[in-house]
């Protein structure tokens, strides 16, 4: 589950669907369902301009977009050979997904607004294999540097 603006929410599901919740006078409704991935949908976050991604046991990221007629297009991203569990917005504009493979990806806009793969990082995963844990940790401002 994450906030989004105007005080939604939006949560992903193992039957592949995000839903993004308003609030009424009598609590939550759905306002939304996206449907594009083909596995469980276990991460989701809030990107600027309105825009949400997700991840799924697929092993793709979907970024979401809500066109001028309120239809939502995704944008594909692949590169993650396991499922997808962990995803992250970065100040900077880009983004940081996890995955049971092993891996850490930095996905970066170009001027068009659309993602592709600018980095990946072997990591050591300090959990059990298919454990719940679905969060990335940004330590400090610049830890992803190269030299």
């Amino acid at each position: 589950v994450a906030p989004l603006d105007g005080g939604r929410l939006v949560s992903g599901s193992d039957d592949t669907t995000l839903i993004v919740w308003a609030v009424g006078d009598y609590g939550f409704f759905v306002a939304d369902t996206l449907s594009g991935h083909t596995g469980g949908v276990w991460c989701v976050a809030q990107l600027d301009g309105g825009r949400i991604v997700s991840g799924s046991y697929d092993k793709t990221l979907k970024v979401w977009a809500a066109g001028d007629d309120g239809a939502w297009a995704a944008q594909t991203l692949r590169g993650h050979t396991d499922a997808v569990v962990c995803v992250a917005p970065l100040k900077d504009g880009r983004l940081v997904s996890g995955s049971y493979d092993k891996t850490l990806i930095v996905w970066a806009a170009g001027d068009d607004g659309v993602f592709a793969a600018a980095q990946t990082r072997a990591v050591r995963l300090l959990l059990r294999p298919r454990s719940s844990c679905r969060t990335i940790m940004l330590p400090w401002p610049g830890w992803w540097k190269t030299t």
